[in-house]
């Protein structure tokens, strides 16, 4: 389970994948983000996101541990999810709630992938 920070002792973000079996019998990940979503961590969400959207076919990003969530990391979910796109592979959000769901709306990532809350 690869797990990312950024951050010395105190990590303003983490970021951990695990992998799991849908319902449906595709295998995905989850990515388990928390922290602070902002443009000096923003590569660090993207780069797992990519990460992982390269090796499943089914991603979810569980953002529900999110307290801070900036357009760098609406960007770096927009930029995992072309990609997804390209590689015929599917990214989705859960856990989207209050203030980042509102990001996520203004940033029009509900209209690219499934949003949950």
């Amino acid at each position: 389970m690869p797990v990312f920070s950024v951050g010395a002792d105190d990590p303003c973000l983490t970021v951990r994948a695990c992998r799991f079996t849908s319902p449906d019998g595709t295998p995905g990940e989850i990515v388990h983000v928390a922290g602070e979503a902002d443009a000096d961590t923003a590569p660090v969400l993207g780069a797992a996101l990519l990460h992982a959207v390269e090796g499943c076919a089914f991603v979810q990003c569980d953002l529900s541990r999110i307290v801070f969530f900036g357009a760098a990391g609406a960007n770096a979910v927009a930029l995992a999810a072309r990609r997804a796109a390209v590689l015929e592979h599917r990214l989705e959000l859960c856990g989207v709630r209050g203030i980042t769901r509102d990001v996520v709306r203004v940033a029009g990532l509900d209209l690219i992938m499934r949003v949950s809350g």
